[in-house]
């Protein structure tokens, strides 16, 4: 994860002439969810709102991926592959949202996803969903929406026409490893 230097850093980089854009990323495997964000383009080119969209990353469905953005012959959704870290970063800050698509399934609900982390130190608006550990992580000031696609092309419809938000300060002081050991030796002090 990028320091909060580095991160200070990037937001100072921003540039306000870019087209607006929203940005996901992760890997492309079958059991992850990018297939909403595909199928939410699919339905904002159906409204003749097609939006321009990015997903960083690679994986096992990234051929199926690509061969499905073609089949619903959308002219605005780039597959980046994998980026390097800094490039990956720039990718984040430079966006006008964020996006992380996320069903409500077991699997979902066990996990705590490293890129809500990756998402809340670049300091974009995130449109998501209530799953599992999301809303621990990036609180009250994420776009929470239905897990479908209709719920993510409601809200990126709405968040890409509107004027760039300015940047969001999660809070991520209880994510840190010091204050997570405080918190479990608290609890098992209290135990005795």
């Amino acid at each position: 994860m990028p320091t909060p230097l580095e991160c200070s850093t990037q937001r100072k980089t921003f540039d306000p002439s870019l087209p607006a854009v929203a940005v996901g990323m992760g890997n492309l495997y079958p059991s992850w969810d990018h297939d909403l964000l595909v199928e939410a383009a699919g339905i904002l080119k159906q409204r003749g709102q097609e939006k321009t969209l990015r997903w960083i990353g690679t994986g096992i469905d990234f051929e199926n991926t690509r061969q499905r953005i073609q089949a619903l012959k959308l002219e605005r959704f780039e597959l980046t592959g994998y980026l390097q870290l800094d490039a990956m970063n720039q990718q984040l800050r430079q966006s006008h949202c964020l996006v992380f698509p996320i069903r409500n399934k077991p699997l979902n609900l066990a996990r705590c996803p490293f890129k809500c982390y990756q998402f809340a130190q670049a300091a974009r608006p995130v449109i998501t969903s209530d799953v599992g550990e999301v809303r621990a992580i990036l609180g009250d000031l994420a776009i929470y929406v239905d897990p479908t696609p209709e719920g993510l092309a409601d809200a990126l419809s709405r968040v890409l026409e509107e004027p760039r938000r300015e940047d969001i300060e999660y809070d991520l002081s209880n994510h840190r490893w010091e204050y997570r050991a405080k918190t479990l030796s608290e609890a098992l002090l209290r135990m005795q």
